[in-house]
């Protein structure tokens, strides 16, 4: 294995690791993709989800690492599909801000990349119980986009927090 390979694939253990124990017993799906190259418009990442309890809200977060040299945009558009366990189709685009408006990046530095982890959606209701599949692509014009070098997918309980 090449050792540039091998020090992207302990960079994202390490991420990965990391930011597991930051967050707790909470989430109910964590799971990371490196993306290995250019992603290409038409090539999603696909993650299948097992949702135990559609009564439940659900927070989405997307956590991207940046090789700023190579993608250097202020954004990254995405959209997100999800397929439920009868083929019902919800869609929905967002953006992870990776520049503020002074032109900073946002986020935290870890080994030469830019990590930045975004809830992209909230109290989300997955409406049936079962396996669940969830793209995730990008949404820039571009056919292929260099620098992305992963994307990890989160699921947490929403935390509702009621008036007295």
């Amino acid at each position: 294995m090449p050792v540039m390979k091998r020090t992207v694939l302990s960079l994202l253990l390490l991420c990965g690791l990391a930011l597991l124990t930051a967050c707790g017993n909470k989430a109910v799906f964590d799971e990371s993709h490196a993306i290995t190259g250019a992603w290409n418009r038409f090539e999603p990442e696909n993650f299948t989800v097992d949702i135990q309890n559609a009564e439940e809200l659900y927070d989405l977060f997307l956590c991207v690492s940046v090789d700023t040299a190579r993608y250097r945009e202020n954004s990254l558009p995405i959209h997100v599909n999800v397929i439920s366990p009868v083929g019902e189709r919800r869609m929905f685009p967002c953006s992870i801000t990776l520049r503020d408006r002074t032109g900073a990046w946002k986020g935290e530095w870890r080994d030469g990349l830019l990590v930045v982890d975004k809830r992209v959606r909230e109290c989300f209701s997955f409406n049936r119980e079962g396996e669940h599949s969830i793209t995730v692509g990008q949404g820039t014009h571009y056919y292929d986009i260099n620098g992305i070098r992963s994307l990890r997918l989160r699921l947490s309980p929403t935390e509702i927090e009621y008036p007295e």
